[in-house]
């Protein structure tokens, strides 16, 4: 089932447009924020938000979650602007973000590691170039490899800050896969 398929999406898609009558808020821009909202929750952990860190992340998650989505994909100075109108009021949608997200990927431990791994990837990008962190923690891996839990990412692990580390546990336990079995060996790495 896709993202857009959940009522919860469908409502709030609803409740997001009618506070946003300013601007037009596509389905498909509404659910690239949605399933973007953990890696803005990371990057911003420290204060800061950087439109660079986060377009890349942003593209490869969307890539992972193999959508056709071009939300944020050509970084110009009107996808900036729209970048910004989104995290506006962001601080006010994040908790119906997350809680739509951890719907979504409540059954789906490829989806949930896939969240985990561009978390801390966005981590990364703090501390590398935004590339070069998506390197780290793919470790040059074939997408069946991440999905397998064959990745190390035990380099890219090391370079977070305590507050990215304790972020990513944070949003999670939010997302409800903090205490997944499968994922136990990922989220060690955190500790």
């Amino acid at each position: 089932m896709e993202l857009r398929e959940l009522p919860s999406f469908q409502q709030l898609y609803k409740e997001y447009v009618s506070k946003h009558l300013d601007y037009y808020v596509s389905q498909d821009e509404l659910e690239a924020l949605i399933m973007s909202t953990p890696m803005f929750l990371v990057a911003k952990a420290d204060g800061h938000l950087a439109a660079s860190e986060i377009f890349i992340i942003t593209e490869e998650i969307l890539k992972l979650y193999n959508t056709d989505d071009v939300f944020l994909s050509d970084r110009d100075s009107d996808d900036v602007n729209e970048f910004n109108y989104f995290l506006n009021d962001f601080d006010q949608w994040k908790d119906k973000f997350l809680l739509v997200l951890k719907e979504y990927i409540a059954q789906d431990t490829e989806k949930q590691r896939i969240t985990l791994i561009m978390m801390e990837a966005v981590a990364n990008a703090h501390h590398h170039n935004p590339v070069t962190a998506i390197q780290l923690v793919l470790n040059d891996h074939t997408h069946s490899d991440i999905l397998d839990g064959k990745e190390d990412i035990t380099t890219a692990v090391k370079s977070m800050s305590e507050i990215e580390k304790n972020t990513i546990k944070e949003i999670s336990q939010k997302l409800g896969f903090y205490d997944n079995p499968a994922l136990k060996e990922d989220l060690a790495r955190l500790n």
